[in-house]
């Protein structure tokens, strides 16, 4: 009888771990769109690049979809509803790299977010 209610427990616990865990995903499975102007010193990202979008779930951080930033420095995508972590990936221009090393965080909430971002290095 003892061994009966050890394995009834076990399942249990284990049923209970993995619905926690798999909640903690689906909480995070809320997009909405993000766009606005990427600026670098002040001024619009020339050259185009990528954004990549990290939101925070609970103890996880979970990469976004990347959202491509045009020549003019525009940006349009999706990002997951929720505190997101935004670095910021510029093509070469005139073969010289941008280096920009530096990390926005900001709330992303349901509907359309437009929001200029602003890259001070």
């Amino acid at each position: 009888m003892k061994l009966g209610r050890f394995w009834t427990l076990a399942v249990t616990a284990a049923l209970v771990v993995v619905w926690g865990c798999s909640s903690i995903r689906r909480g995070g499975d809320e997009f909405a769109v993000v766009k606005g102007i990427v600026k670098v010193k002040g001024k619009p990202l020339e050259g185009g690049g990528m954004l990549t979008y990290v939101t925070q779930l609970g103890p996880i951080k979970a990469a976004g979809p990347e959202v491509s930033v045009q020549q003019d420095g525009k940006y349009e995508g999706q990002a997951r509803v929720g505190k997101n972590y935004v670095t910021l990936h510029p093509r070469p221009v005139r073969n010289k790299v941008a280096k920009v090393d530096e990390e926005l965080t900001v709330e992303v909430k349901s509907g359309e977010n437009v929001q200029d971002l602003e890259f001070n290095h």
